[in-house]
């Protein structure tokens, strides 16, 4: 993937979702809108792993901006969560990083699976593409249910059974 420079890659992510916003006090951008829902304005709630080399899990993110864990990685429960729309920035916070979690994150930075580590804080800020959206998370890449095959659907309910609740696929 080319490397673009800030404002090209703001300007890049801009086109057709912009939408105005206020900052926070801490930095973080606000929607102005915050009932609009759609794949600019915030990101899939459910994040799904079907299974390969080990067993399904998926991620949910909750209004709160918590999250949790199912069918794996449960040690890095609570999640926390936070979204900025107009650059489409996903940080997750996650509990609990071990040394060797650090050595794996900071491989997988290095090799580009997301843009950003914050080590103080066990954040991880991923750039997410708002036509194919996807999170690496120690080499596993979780995709929202929308993006599952049919053929990977059956694997992926064993590890998320959350994806056969109401809104989950």
């Amino acid at each position: 993937m080319r490397l673009l420079t800030g404002a090209a890659l703001a300007a890049t992510l801009c086109v057709g979702a912009c939408r105005p916003t206020h900052e926070r006090a801490n930095g973080s951008v606000a929607q102005s809108n915050p009932g609009a829902l759609d794949s600019a304005a915030t990101p899939a709630r459910l994040w799904v792993f079907y299974g390969g080399e080990t067993d399904p899990f998926c991620l949910l993110l909750r209004n709160d901006s918590s999250g949790v864990f199912y069918g794996g990685f449960l040690n890095y429960n609570p999640v926390h969560w936070s979204y900025d729309s107009v650059h489409h920035r996903l940080d997750l916070v996650l509990s609990q990083l071990s040394p060797s979690d650090y050595s794996v994150l900071r491989d997988n930075l290095a090799r580009g699976y997301f843009m950003a580590l914050d080590t103080a804080s066990g954040t991880l800020s991923y750039s997410l593409d708002p036509d194919a959206p996807a999170i690496n998370l120690f080499n596993w890449v979780l995709v929202p249910p929308k993006s599952l095959k049919d053929w990977q659907l059956p694997s992926a309910r064993e590890g998320c059974p959350i994806l056969d609740t109401p809104g989950g696929a």
